[in-house]
């Protein structure tokens, strides 16, 4: 049987900030979750974020999966040095929060966490959630709507 994981971040990230001197705070919490339940699945893990309120053409979902051998190590060594990079222009700094939640990824309010026990089907990363599908509007141009499973 599969293990899930999902914060919802409650308030703004400068309070994550201001409190806790650190804009990890939800992926933090995510890992620590993933890592009590690791023996759930051990076939492969994926983690995905969703900023809420972001501005209109900005990316609010982050995703990210693995298979290796300690998927969730995996998952989160992509991770951290997706943040990092995208964290080199901002200082540790309450008023640079929104901004830092609109520009980086995995900086949103929701983060859920899979860990795959394979059941059926192979070990591949097409069998690993969360899953991410587009449906596309008649002129299959305007992305209307997107699921995370």
């Amino acid at each position: 049987m599969c293990g899930i994981a999902l914060i919802r971040l409650r308030k703004p990230l400068a309070h994550y900030v201001e409190k806790y001197e650190t804009y990890h705070y939800g992926l933090k919490k995510l890992y620590l979750l993933m890592q009590k339940q690791h023996n759930r699945g051990q076939d492969g893990a994926g983690v995905a974020n969703v900023k809420i309120g972001v501005s209109p053409g900005k990316r609010y979902i982050s995703r990210y999966r693995s298979t290796a051998e300690l998927p969730i190590e995996d998952v989160f060594q992509k991770i951290d040095q997706k943040v990092q990079e995208g964290l080199l222009p901002f200082p540790l700094e309450a008023r640079y929060a929104e901004q830092v939640k609109e520009e980086v990824a995995f900086m949103g309010e929701v983060f859920i966490g899979h860990l795959r026990y394979g059941t059926h089907g192979g070990n591949s990363i097409e069998n690993c959630h969360p899953f991410c599908g587009k449906a596309i509007g008649e002129a299959e141009i305007w992305c209307w709507q997107v699921i995370l499973i």
